[in-house]
């Protein structure tokens, strides 16, 4: 789409045609005439966008008078009334560079198309957040200027850097603040990092080139272990559902501040999938459709998330505002799957800076509420069992070596609990009623 400069007595490009126009008249290839003739830098008369001129105004094309018709009139296509010779002389030159428009459209459609096909498909090669992450804790360095990003935090402006995977092989990349609470509170906040495309292909990599990266909030040992803390609740929903799970993987940063000339020692940071290469591994579209009808969701999928995030203490989210949780729509075409992430406001990480759901009344973070209004108790019930059959390998992973051992304590204790009060039979708990569906 080209665009017509206000400037008096210049066109620079096409307007959008007006929608009320189903045909290709006499008139309308006249007035599609004089958009190509006025782009064309050739002489024009008048000055001001076509479908603006009030009915009673008159202007000239080509040193003839023309006032504009009512749009309105059932059955009358043309917005402008032009005179025969103007039609004349435009309509066969209009239409040939029409018909003209229309391939470029078509052709910009099927590249769009091949584009989403591509990616749809591109889980057979390998991606740059496979690269970086071969093993738990794999080492990365990220030079940039952190100090100019940290002080523009507020801001979605991009900075150029550069990132260093394991095995020394340097990539090219734009890095932006993102988030919100996180955002607001943090010393230095969560990052998103988008990789050259062309760089990717050059390495033999899928191109979905952007990457979320959370840092610790602060410089302290406290705010390294709540990452990690995060990290394991990632890895315990896939674990739990490994089909329908965002991906987390734990590695370490080294950060070199191009500002100041200084490298910081290295800490441990969180890779999080970006919601495009999720739709792309689990073959569907992520889509947001507000006050979604409870049947349109995959009821097991939805009891599920409900349940897991009853489990680490987590009331950030929500299906009526799609709050840290993604609409998948898979390609079969069947019913959407909740997705969830982001669960550094649970329980089980226990921020400081974290506050539960206002609709809860809870004050703590630490006490638990089971967020699943219009979902089937027998949904939930059979939600319950498969956390109970995954009980130890969760127990597990709140013994990551990784992990101060003050954390490792707190967060098998908190897990435990929660088997505690579900009992062998998986008693679901009382729940909120809430705009959740």
């Amino acid at each position: 789409m080209c665009f017509q400069s206000r400037k008096k007595g210049l066109l620079t490009g096409f307007v959008k045609p007006d929608v009320q126009n189903k045909h290709f008249g006499g008139s309308h290839a006249a007035l599609f005439f004089a958009r190509i003739y006025k782009f064309n830098n050739k002489p024009a008369t008048y000055d001001t966008d076509l479908l603006s001129i009030p009915p009673t105004k008159s202007v000239k094309f080509r040193g003839n008078p023309i006032t504009r018709r009512n749009p309105r009139i059932s059955g009358y296509c043309p917005v402008l009334n032009i005179p025969p010779q103007a039609q004349k002389q435009s309509a066969m030159f209009a239409k040939t560079h029409y018909l003209s428009l229309i391939l470029l459209v078509i052709n910009f459609l099927s590249i769009v198309h091949s584009s989403n096909v591509s990616a749809q498909t591109s889980q057979s090669t390998p991606s740059v957040f496979d690269y970086l992450s071969p093993q738990e804790g794999a080492d990365i360095t990220l030079e940039l200027d952190l100090t100019e990003l940290i002080n523009n935090k507020k801001t979605n402006q991009y900075f150029p850097g550069s990132l260093q995977a394991g095995d020394g092989k340097m990539f090219g990349i734009e890095v932006r603040p993102r988030g919100k609470s996180r955002r607001r509170i943090c010393d230095v906040p969560p990052l998103k990092l988008k990789f050259r495309k062309k760089e990717l292909r050059a390495a033999g990599l899928d191109t979905l080139n952007e990457i979320k990266l959370v840092v610790p909030c602060f410089n302290d040992p406290e705010s390294e272990a709540l990452v990690m803390r995060e990290y394991i609740a990632y890895r315990m929903f896939e674990r739990i559902n490994p089909t329908y799970s965002v991906r987390a993987r734990l590695v370490k940063i080294t950060f070199r501040d191009k500002h100041i000339e200084q490298t910081k020692a290295p800490v441990y940071g969180l890779l999080v999938e970006h919601e495009e290469q999720v739709a792309a591994r689990l073959g569907g579209d992520i889509v947001e459709y507000f006050n979604l009808p409870a049947d349109s969701i995959h009821t097991g999928q939805a009891a599920l998330n409900a349940m897991f995030q009853y489990m680490i203490g987590n009331t950030d989210w929500g299906l009526n505002d799609i709050r840290n949780v993604y609409y998948l729509k898979p390609h079969d075409g069947s019913k959407i799957r909740v997705v969830p992430f982001d669960f550094d406001f649970s329980g089980l990480v226990n921020a400081p800076y974290a506050i539960p759901n206002s609709k809860t009344g809870l004050k703590n973070v630490r006490d638990r509420q089971l967020l699943a209004d219009e979902i089937p108790n027998a949904a939930l019930q059979q939600a319950a069992q498969i956390l109970k059959s995954t009980q130890n390998t969760l127990l597990e992973l709140c013994q990551a070596s990784f992990l101060p051992e003050k954390s490792r304590v707190d967060m098998e204790s908190y897990i435990k609990k929660f088997f505690e009060a579900l009992g062998d039979k998986g008693k679901i708990p009382q729940r909120i009623k809430a705009d959740l569906r």
